[in-house]
């Protein structure tokens, strides 16, 4: 952004608009348990604030359990394991962040406010993302209201899901490696703990490590820094794989190679192909006209 942005009227602004954005996501906000995904990680994250990892089936007194399939007493986003227990198969990324928020406002807001935090952070996220790639300020906001407004972020932004946090992690991380190239070493440390906060959130988010190796470029010492930032967070992933699943690379998921096989890649971008252009039309359109306002000095 140019300097002293905050004499800029259009800036008050966008502050202005932020907080009625706030407003208007509290007042609509719907992360309870009332659904399979949102009820899977609010018991996981019950269970990680008192320290387990798994819990005892709760089964129907007087029914006899022998003939029963292992996953007769076992809800959604659990799965059977040892004598009569069951674990949560979803990632820990998102009830951690819930328990932080409970810390604070208490277990009957913390998804609420975990969602709200993270519906702004990633409109501040990609503001920044387009500012650090040479943007001048007010098109990066401008990039950043039409995510805001996008159906499906809005949609994911009111139910407690992983999708908006994914994003926030993967934003930052993707800004922060391109910002190591011209700001120092730190922000590539920057870049690897939000590396490793997005795999936390879903597995297949290590594969951000290929855009952040194409911002960083070819250089040992931002890798190196890059690799310091994400390791801890690598080592705790691991012994949690390793205490929940009993492997260090097997995730509720399953083995952490089988979501990314090749197999689901010509899936992935014909879906991309196909929605990008419904749901970001106007940055289609925009993008469509780039050349001609090149051509005309625009």
């Amino acid at each position: 952004m140019e300097s002293r942005w905050w004499r800029d009227p259009f800036y008050w602004g966008i502050a202005l608009l932020l907080a009625a954005y706030a407003v208007v996501l509290a007042m609509n906000m719907e992360a309870y348990a009332a659904g399979p995904d949102p009820s899977g990680y609010l018991n996981s994250a019950r269970l990680l604030a008192i320290g387990k990892i798994r819990t005892e089936q709760r089964t129907v007194p007087g029914v006899d359990v022998k003939g029963l399939p292992p996953m007769a007493f076992v809800p959604y986003a659990f799965r059977p394991v040892g004598e009569k227990q069951m674990i949560p198969t979803y990632p820990i990324g998102l009830p951690l962040a819930v328990i932080a928020a409970a810390h604070v406002t208490g277990w009957n807001l913390a998804p609420h406010a975990t969602m709200l935090a993270m519906a702004l952070l990633g409109i501040l996220a990609t503001a920044w993302l387009g500012c650090v790639l040479g943007l001048p300020g007010k098109w990066a906001w401008f990039g950043a209201i039409l995510l805001g407004t996008s159906p499906l972020y809005l949609t994911m932004s009111l139910v407690l899901m992983s999708d908006v946090p994914a994003l926030v992690c993967l934003t930052c991380a993707i800004a922060a490696a391109w910002k190591s190239r011209e700001c120092g070493l730190k922000w590539a440390f920057v870049a690897g703990v939000a590396v490793a906060c997005g795999v936390f959130v879903r597995p297949t988010n290590a594969l951000a490590i290929f855009p952040a190796a194409m911002c960083m470029g070819i250089s040992w010492r931002r890798w190196g820094m890059f690799c310091l930032g994400g390791l801890p967070g690598a080592v705790l992933w691991c012994l949690y794989n390793r205490a929940a699943n009993g492997h260090f690379f097997e995730t509720g998921y399953g083995q952490v190679a089988e979501p990314i096989a090749a197999q689901w890649i010509p899936g992935g971008w014909l879906f991309y192909i196909r929605w990008l252009p419904v749901l970001l039309t106007p940055v289609v359109l925009f993008a469509a006209a780039l050349p001609w306002l090149a051509l005309r000095g625009g």
